[in-house]
């Protein structure tokens, strides 16, 4: 029981929201947010939000600009307040209290708000001599944590003579080195370039990995998301629209944004003219009939959206080669070479545009633009999406 009287085991059962599991099963969460809401004026920030964070995880929020990834994070540091709801950390409610009395929180920010005056050790050391740690204690601490950040030539230098990637670093160390519980990074590696940002994502998970406390990552970058959580929740407006592993949200979107929004996807609107047990016959506008997977809720008459990923498309110039396929036919418009990935845009026969994806060594050399083809996808390669 915490401080207000609201047993958290006792609530699981009404804690949903849209369907989606609020709880992870068989463990006590680290953070929950109880139906919160946040209001700026009259723009709704957050809308009657509720989910739950497992102890240890890494969990990750995305969304694009507006749909309240940072109000989140702001609210979890103590820099926000909500109108309505209730905000958990470890079981106790933390409505109303500051950012300086959660000491199992800590915060590392988009533009990492180092101290120019202090060098790097003085910068990683600043919070623990805050807290009163003595001098020893705290140059053996600072040590450590620059060897784990591998900054240790670095420590007397002063932060305008570093790159992002080690500025990134010391705000890291300098959060870290205070051993929170949960450590909030808002869209921390954005201001870096690509080659940069991949190298600390890459750091940024094995440091997650060794020291086991809870990482909550605010991101609007799908491809970062995807390769450092272990599950994500993604935003639309204030609202909640998915909530589940890199995995399930790749492979099966729930709705048409989080598809949109999760990698490229190719849509084709039709309606479901028959339905059997497992599969249905849907009826594409000006091209034909495709077979999908059913689904539960899918019934005739309804509008459906067949949705294929690029990368599972295949292209063929003889239909009698894509035997057992569903497919359409088409025109190559335009290749794009993008190195490892070679990048086909086909018009179909109902003027719809679409893509295909090739890695560069399977790659279809002699399709040239202009050429008829076949726009074709296995039936279990297709997403069903109801409109």
């Amino acid at each position: 029981m915490n401080q207000t009287g609201f047993s958290i085991s006792d609530e699981k059962a009404d804690m949903t929201t849209e369907g989606h599991e609020v709880y992870p099963a068989q463990q006590e969460p680290a953070i929950v947010f109880d139906h919160v809401t946040k209001r700026y004026a009259n723009f709704v920030a957050l809308d009657n939000v509720s989910f739950a964070v497992k102890t240890g995880e890494l969990f990750s929020f995305l969304g694009p600009s507006g749909s309240g990834k940072t109000t989140i994070l702001r609210i979890l540091g103590g820099f926000e307040e909500p109108e309505e709801g209730s905000v958990y950390i470890f079981g106790n409610r933390v409505n109303g209290i500051p950012p300086h009395k959660r000491k199992n929180v800590n915060t590392v920010f988009q533009n990492y708000a180092l101290f120019p005056h202090m060098n790097v050790f003085e910068n990683i050391a600043y919070g623990l001599k805050v807290d009163g740690v003595k001098r020893d204690a705290v140059k053996e601490r600072v040590k450590n944590m620059l060897k784990l950040m591998k900054l240790e030539e670095w420590e007397k230098s002063e932060p305008h003579h570093l790159s992002g990637g080690m500025k990134q670093r010391v705000a890291l160390a300098r959060a870290l080195i205070k051993e929170p519980e949960v450590l909030l990074l808002d869209e921390p590696l954005s201001a870096l370039d690509l080659k940069i940002r991949q190298h600390l994502l890459i750091e940024l998970k094995s440091l997650h990995e060794r020291i086991g406390s809870t990482f909550i990552y605010v991101t609007h970058d799908q491809g970062e998301a995807l390769s450092i959580s272990d599950r994500i929740l993604i935003l639309d407006r204030g609202k909640i629209v998915q909530i589940g592993t890199p995995v399930e949200i790749y492979e099966n979107p729930s709705t048409r944004f989080s598809a949109e929004f999760i990698g490229d996807m190719n849509f084709i609107d039709g309606t479901v003219i028959r339905s059997e047990t497992d599969k249905a016959i849907v009826k594409i506008d000006s091209v034909g009939e495709v077979i999908v997977k059913s689904k539960e809720g899918i019934s005739v008459s309804d509008n459906i959206t067949v949705s294929v990923r690029p990368e599972r498309v295949l292209l063929f110039r003889d239909h009698e080669k894509a035997n057992g396929l569903n497919c359409i036919a088409g025109k190559l418009v335009e290749t794009i070479y993008e190195g490892s990935v070679v990048e086909y845009i086909i018009a179909l026969e109902n003027g719809l545009v679409v893509t295909a994806e090739a890695r560069g060594g399977n790659a279809h050399e002699k399709l040239t633009t202009g050429d008829s083809l076949y726009f074709c996808w296995r039936v279990e390669d297709a997403i069903v999406l109801k409109n």
